[in-house]
């Protein structure tokens, strides 16, 4: 396993880190997956990345893969070989592949083959991710074909790979039945004489022989291809089959210098398909590295998380990949752990029993960072959320060197010291037993030191102790918050649960009960501490289950702070939308009044005639005048209402795309989807428009109701009106009726384009449509769409 190799893309960590979190355990199970070489090699080249939209598609292939192998089954990619040198040799101009080689090549072809063959319609469709990112564009297997007209399955070439060769095998044939009965004829003879050994042929130098006794040699004329190593046996060639061996023997030559020409051809047709073979073995690679990792992530366990573009620690039920595969073998149960760093806390103190689980929480963090990293599903909930840290650094185990004269803590130290140096707020730091290795005291003041500069660099890290001064100081502190590793006193062992928001017990007179040292030392250690370090101990851990109560209840408080200002925020734009409503209601009723006022007016005139034939003048003039005042009245209120609801237009230079906005004089809003020139395209609910810019008026985001309908003064504003309704087949009152109620309920819902589809027919629907809207003032046009779109027989109507 060569983890050095991986490629590093826009995240960097030390092999250092990749050694202490045992990454390089995960990647020889993986490894152990792949088929072939070049899938390894894929895997490290893919290395690392930290760019989510390039993560999402990675992990939805390899989930892809994961979910094809549970419900199909593995589709069979067998073994395959590593033809990187034979594609090399392609590239030379008039070279011959040697037929290893030819095969060599044969099987990625037929790996790939079968591959993509195995997806039907219905497969390519469910796990279209896989497959779109393995097809090869105009994928073609004719060098599949060429190979196969050559070799059969077993890998030899076939008779019939050439004419001539054919030639040759029918040749050979004869001349190998005419050695048969001359050498069956020959055995009989000597046989019969009794001169031959117990095994009496055999083949030597690709010829067949005599088997015999060395004291018989000279019995039999012919040629000695061999003598065993005890010197008591001889193999003869028969001179009477000589003539027949000697032409076997050159028509395999022949055969050898036609399978050669044969090859010969073959790789130059080859050659014309190196691209295609090597975008081939380049996508065998990738199918095989996916695979590797589907693989892995199914002994896992694995899940796709949530991938957050900010540096974020929200973990959710993980388990140690290694462990879980370790467990799961042996029948065994994992414990999982949760992780949510809230609000400004950014820093975890794990303190708790040794052998409690610490380190391998630590690690377990680190690793399902790195899992997640190269594009493996990892042990968790679907709702943790994984961020994308630039560089994750540890200080795990015992890191003496001799070679640099190092102790343990001077190690520490030093790996401490660059950490503090280069970590920043896009770093995840991992820290078991800060401050071991010396003076306890002094080890915990240098410590505090460390986490007091990563807090104030705003890193993200967890940190495992024993120190109880490293546990008052997270109490202390806002950024870091303490964590226990739960210990279960009444059997005296580790629970391996991860606790957040309390400070842990190291437990240590416990274990060292429970491992059976004498009770004599526990005794005296105990007397040597005294109850003092214990109540203090138990004081911080209530002070630290308050404090956590205390947190939650203000964060409740600030939720539902923030509830009530979007509340009131909402009930400000309701209001405001109220009451233009209700203007535009009392316009609109206005404007009636006045129609009526009108009509009135009509009748009057009849009246004030009639009046002015019977010379009461007086009478009239004073009707005539009192009807003047009542109309302008009228007009006046609405002219005043109109000013109210009058908006000022947006300068369409502030327009841009996702405003929401709403049309001048309506309450129809929506959100800018695009903008061209002087109009722009904006989605009003499930319909598209396209509107002047200079109709637009910028307002609040888009407010959603709970109700279907918005009820202001008795009358009922539906939102989920259909602009589009269809007449054909309608009796023409039942269509006048339904007409009329669409228009009316079109109006109310401020619809700006509406459609009826009517039919050709005789053209007595299409009429009775243009005659019904035209009863309504708020029509500005109407057409006919195109042919295609119905023609004739549907009408297009703008509000």
């Amino acid at each position: 396993m060569i983890v050095e190799s991986i490629v590093m893309r826009e995240f960097n960590i030390s092999e250092k880190t990749i050694e202490q979190l045992e990454f390089h355990k995960v990647m020889d199970h993986i490894y152990g997956y792949c088929r072939g070489q070049a899938g390894k090699d894929r895997i490290q080249e893919d290395g690392f990345s930290i760019n989510v939209d390039a993560l999402s598609r990675r992990l939805s292939i390899v989930q892809d893969y994961a979910n094809l192998i549970l419900t199909e089954g593995d589709i069979g990619l067998s073994e395959y070989e590593y033809i990187k040198e034979e594609l090399y040799l392609l590239s030379k101009e008039g070279y011959v592949l040697e037929a290893e080689s030819v095969l060599r090549i044969l099987s990625v072809l037929k790996n790939y083959d079968y591959f993509i063959k195995s997806f039907s319609k219905e497969l390519i469709k469910k796990y279209s991710h896989l497959y779109q990112a393995v097809i090869i564009d105009n994928y073609d297997d004719t060098p599949i074909r060429e190979i196969s007209k050559v070799f059969d399955e077993e890998g030899n070439v076939k008779p019939n790979a050439s004419p001539e060769l054919a030639k040759i095998f029918k040749r050979v044939e004869s001349v190998n039945k005419q050695l048969d009965s001359e050498f069956n004829s020959i055995l009989a003879k000597y046989k019969k004489q009794n001169i031959l050994s117990e095994n009496v042929e055999s083949w030597r130098n690709g010829r067949r022989v005599l088997v015999l006794p060395i004291e018989n040699k000279r019995k039999i004329g012919g040629v000695i291809h061999d003598q065993s190593t005890s010197g008591k046996t001889v193999y003869i060639e028969p001179e009477e089959v000589m003539q027949i061996n000697n032409e076997l023997f050159s028509l395999d030559n022949e055969k050898r210098a036609e399978v050669y020409k044969i090859l010969k051809s073959l790789s130059a047709q080859l050659s014309q398909h190196r691209g295609i073979i090597a975008e081939i073995f380049k996508q065998l690679s990738e199918i095989d590295a996916i695979r590797a990792k589907a693989m892995f992530s199914q002994l896992i366990e694995g899940k796709m998380p949530k991938l957050s573009t900010q540096a974020v620690l929200r973990l959710a039920d993980v388990k140690h990949p290694l462990l879980l595969a370790q467990l799961n073998a042996e029948g065994e149960k994992t414990v999982s752990f949760d992780l949510d760093l809230k609000g400004q806390n950014r820093l975890l103190l794990i303190s708790g029993p040794n052998a409690g689980g610490k380190s391998v929480t630590l690690k377990a963090v680190g690793l399902i960072h790195l899992l997640t990293y190269i594009g493996v599903l990892i042990p968790v909930d679907e709702a943790t959320e994984i961020g994308m840290f630039q560089t994750i650094y540890t200080d795990i185990g015992d890191q003496q060197s001799i070679d640099e004269g190092l102790s343990t803590y001077s190690s520490h130290l030093t790996n401490l010291n660059n950490i503090v140096n280069h970590a920043d707020r896009n770093s995840l730091v991992l820290l078991d037993e800060i401050g071991s290795g010396t003076d306890p005291k002094l080890g915990g003041a240098i410590a505090e030191g460390v986490i007091k500069a990563l807090l104030a660099k705003r890193v993200f890290g967890i940190i495992t102790t024993h120190y109880s001064a490293l546990k008052v100081f997270a109490f202390h502190n806002k950024g870091i918050v303490n964590g226990a590793m739960l210990f279960d006193k009444e059997h005296l062992r580790p629970t391996y649960k991860l606790k957040v928001g309390k400070p842990g017990s190291s437990y240590a007179f416990e274990v060292a009960k429970k491992i059976g040292l004498d009770e004599r030392i526990i005794k005296y250690a105990r007397k040597k501490v005294g109850k003092k370090e214990n109540l203090v101990e138990d004081l911080l851990i209530d002070l630290q289950e308050g404090k956590a109560i205390i947190d939650e209840q203000l964060d409740y408080i600030k939720n539902e702070k923030e509830q009530l200002a979007k509340l009131i925020e909402n009930y400000k734009t309701l209001n405001e939308e109220f009451q233009l409503k209700r203007k535009k209601l009392q316009i609109k009723a206005k404007e009636i009044s006045v129609k009526e006022t009108n009509q009135e007016n009509l009748e009057l005139q009849r009246v004030i005639r009639r009046l002015e034939k019977d010379k009461d003048l007086e009478k009239a003039r004073k009707l005539k005048k009192q009807a003047v005042v009542k109309r302008q009245q009228k007009t006046d209120e609405i002219q005043s209402l109109k000013t109210e609801v009058r908006e000022v237009n947006t300068d369409p230079k502030e327009l841009k795309v996702g405003n929401f906005v709403r049309m001048v004089d309506s309450d129809l809003s929506g959100e800018i989807l695009s903008i061209k020139g002087d109009k722009a395209e904006v989605l009003f609910g499930l319909m598209r428009m396209e509107v002047n810019i200079n109709d637009l008026v910028l307002t609040r985001d888009h407010l959603s109701f709970n109700n279907s309908k918005i009820n202001i003064k008795g009358v009922a504003f539906e939102n989920n009106f259909s602009p589009k309704i269809d007449i054909r087949g309608y009796k023409l009152s039942d269509a006048e009726d339904t007409l009329q109620e669409f228009f009316d309920r079109a109006l109310l819902s401020n619809a700006r384009t509406l459609e009826i589809v009517h039919g050709k027919g005789s053209g007595v629907l299409r009429k009775l449509v243009i005659k019904k809207m035209k009863e309504y003032n708020d029509l500005e046009s109407y057409w006919h769409p195109a042919d295609e779109y119905g023609g004739n027989g549907v009408t297009m109507i703008k509000m």
